[in-house]
């Protein structure tokens, strides 16, 4: 094996110097190693040639935990190279960041290690070397750009000059600077909200600006879909159309419908005649292109892994395979969640995070790898989505006949907009149930959009929103809302849409939220005099803007749940044959959310006590958080007065915690039965209940639920000091 290494102390905080590092796209480009890659039956294929050899890979996606690490893999198909590797650790320190770089080529066989050696001493470690030695550069502030564009010759240069005297001032400027010093994957995708943020103009300025641009062959507009996923561009249209379309995402792997008012987001590029060089893709699978991706990992089969990151407020994904978590970052939430990962999906289907750093144990119980990735609900910054753009009476009627579907037509008032995130695909129950005069987009996968005239419609759309669906993110805002046809397809969107959107994508739990921009309209206060009993709200911390319903109905199904599950359980009408991996022999007893089954571990003989969710709470996500939390921490636990967890893990939406099973009888029980205690008899025991503690305390746990029912008193002949387990905490 050959191994190439780099380490460097780099004058940056870690956010920054990820943030040159991660773009790996740019980073290949600058190395020169001239990288290409397709997609050949879903898999990303890669082909170079150094030192005159032409190479073909199959590339892995990266494992990355950011801002911290990131890793890739390559398998060869051929050659002296069969593997190679690339990790990137970045760690802080007070005076900046150390980085350390290595790549690593794995010989066909050993036979061909000294050709390999070669290979990596001439042909990789000098470009490596050079682009590694940029970074520095950049950070240290004696360069000022990592991937400058290639500079435009005097011919071209004079051209723009020409070309920009017709535009708008300071557009003309703006646009100067941006295609003579922008990095050209900037110069292929020129939002111009971006730039009116940049440069504190409206975006209607900067848009109006950039199409006399266009007039001008020095920018051209495009219509680019974005897949909903990892927000990367699947495809250009020639003109807005209400046309559907399926598309599929060859990064992710998905199929979307990439219809006009859902996932077309306007931009300019420069002109092919200034800038014909198209900005090449050097790394496909770059973190530097999904930035709301804060951890991938792979998951191998019946294994378990830690996944730190850190969260700000908001809402985030984490997924496996197909399946998903959401999580929600609230004040004074707990940092740490374990979740199980099973052949129905991933439990708990939500989990409730404090903000800074948190902590995920992934633990598998399915008998395939699965990939998981941790990313925030996000969609880019500054996006102008195409339905926006035509609410606009000031940039609409500059748009050229040819960008537009001569049968589209659009209508823009001032209403309510009504998003939901999460729905099911089967939503008849909710189209049915919408009051009238609320009309609704074509559902679109987990996507539902709907506009209201008033105030009342809307919340009551809401309210069935979150009755008849499971578990959804609702977002009401208000503002222009552009109504699209064309004789025959209708959608909505528009600026109202936008802002319920990114409210929705805020909420990582089954809520109501309204943007401030409802608030502010006069019958808000009235209504909330009427519905005092419905709309206590509260403001999110992170976002003073949002106002979230506190007390709105969370329902799961089709029918009202309480908020909670209700303190016990009925008894289930038969006991399962099976949980898990063991034989269920007998129940040996039920608590408040809690069933307890004596089952036997085939494999071993060993009888073991398998605790289950009692029916209607394994639904309940706050409760199966807190029932994996529980099994994590204890079967980490070795003390001999706390009772040992074997296993844990999840069977058809069941979880399941897999202890020893103890003979005797709890302290409650005892002491209903026979009385108080001898003194020396409740002497030991107490000092047991303590050590039992203590080990708790150690490992920074607190039981949270000591009391004579979590005391278990077991024979003396089995030599437990002081006759003690400590149960259920």
């Amino acid at each position: 094996m050959a191994k190439l290494e780099w380490s460097f102390d780099l004058p940056a905080g870690l956010e920054e110097v990820w943030r040159v590092v991660s773009d790996t796209d740019a980073f290949n480009r600058r190395a020169g190693l001239g990288f290409r890659f397709h997609r050949v039956d879903g898999e990303l294929r890669g082909e170079s040639r150094l030192a005159g050899i032409r190479s073909t890979w199959r590339e892995l996606p990266f494992d990355l935990e950011a801002p911290r690490r990131f890793r890739s893999r390559r398998i060869y198909d051929g050659g002296p190279v069969r593997e190679a590797l690339t990790e990137c650790v970045l760690r802080e320190h007070a005076r900046g960041t150390r980085m350390d770089y290595a790549v690593e080529l794995v010989p066909r066989s050993s036979l061909l290690s000294m050709v390999v050696q070669a290979v990596a001493t001439t042909a990789v470690h000098p470009p490596l070397d050079r682009a590694l030695h940029r970074i520095v550069d950049v950070l240290a502030g004696r360069i000022p750009s990592f991937d400058p564009p290639p500079e435009l010759s005097a011919a071209a240069r004079a051209r723009l000059a020409r070309s920009l005297s017709g535009v708008r001032a300071p557009m003309a400027a703006l646009l100067e600077e941006r295609v003579l010093h922008a990095p050209l994957a900037a110069q292929h995708q020129l939002r111009p909200k971006q730039i009116a943020a940049q440069e504190r103009l409206s975006w209607e300025d900067v848009t109006l600006g950039c199409l006399e641009a266009a007039d001008a062959d020095v920018l051209e507009l495009m219509w680019q879909l974005v897949c909903p996923r990892c927000r990367g561009v699947t495809d250009d249209l020639p003109f807005a159309s209400l046309a559907e379309r399926g598309v599929h995402c060859e990064t992710c792997g998905i199929t979307y419908d990439g219809s006009l008012a859902d996932h077309v987001e306007v931009v300019f590029r420069v002109h092919p005649s200034i800038r014909p060089e198209p900005p090449v893709v050097d790394c496909a699978l770059s973190p530097g292109r999904s930035p709301h991706v804060l951890a991938q990992l792979q998951l191998a089969s019946r294994s378990e892994i830690r996944l730190e990151a850190r969260l700000g407020y908001g809402s985030y994904r984490l997924e496996a395979d197909s399946g998903v978590t959401l999580v929600e970052v609230v004040e004074g939430a707990p940092h740490e969640a374990v979740l199980v990962v099973g052949s129905q999906g991933i439990r708990p289907g939500q989990v409730t995070l404090g903000p800074g750093p948190a902590v995920f144990t992934i633990r598998s119980r399915q008998a395939r790898p699965a990939r998981v990735a941790l990313m925030e609900r996000w969609r880019p910054p500054f996006v102008l989505t195409a339905a926006t753009l035509l609410a606009s009476d000031a940039v609409r009627p500059r748009l050229r006949t040819a960008e537009l579907d001569p049968e589209l037509r659009t209508t823009v008032d001032a209403a309510f907009a009504v998003v939901v995130l999460g729905l099911p695909m089967a939503i008849d129950s909710l189209l049915t149930g919408l009051p009238s005069g609320v009309s609704h987009h074509r559902p679109r996968g987990d996507t539902f959009i709907a506009r209201a005239p008033t105030l009342e419609l809307a919340l009551r759309a809401a309210e069935e929103a979150v009755r008849h669906a499971r578990p959804t993110s609702v977002g009401v805002a208000f503002g222009p809302v552009v109504r699209l046809d064309d004789g025959a397809r209708e959608a909505i969107g528009g600026p109202a849409v936008d802002l319920a959107m990114d409210v929705a994508l805020h909420l990582g739990r089954p809520r109501v939220a309204v943007h401030e921009s409802v608030s502010t309209l006069p019958e808000w206060r009235p209504w909330l005099e009427q519905n005092a009993a419905v709309a206590r709200m509260t403001r999110l911390t992170d976002s003073p803007e949002l106002l979230v319903f506190s007390a709105m109905l969370d329902f799961r199904t089709s029918r009202p749940t309480p908020s909670r599950p209700p303190e016990s359980a009925p008894a289930a009408p038969g006991l399962p044959t099976r949980v898990g991996p063991y034989v269920v022999l007998r129940e040996l007893g039920r608590g408040g959310m809690g069933l307890v089954l004596e089952a036997l571990d085939e494999a071993t003989a060993e009888r073991l006590a398998v605790k289950v969710l009692l029916p209607g709470f394994e639904a309940h996500d706050p409760y199966v958080q807190r029932f994996f939390n529980e099994a994590w921490y204890a079967s980490r636990i070795r003390h001999p007065n706390i009772v040992a967890v074997r296993d844990f893990g999840l069977e058809d939406e069941q979880p399941w915690i897999a202890m020893e099973c103890l003979i005797g009888r709890s302290l409650h029980d005892a002491l209903r039965r026979d009385g108080p205690m001898l003194v020396q008899r409740a002497s030991r025991v107490l000092s047991a209940v303590c050590d039992a503690l203590g080990a708790l305390h150690a490992t920074g746990l607190v039981h949270r639920d000591l009391k004579p029912a979590n005391v278990f008193l077991v024979p003396d002949d089995l030599q437990v000091p002081g006759g003690v387990k400590l149960l259920d905490f």
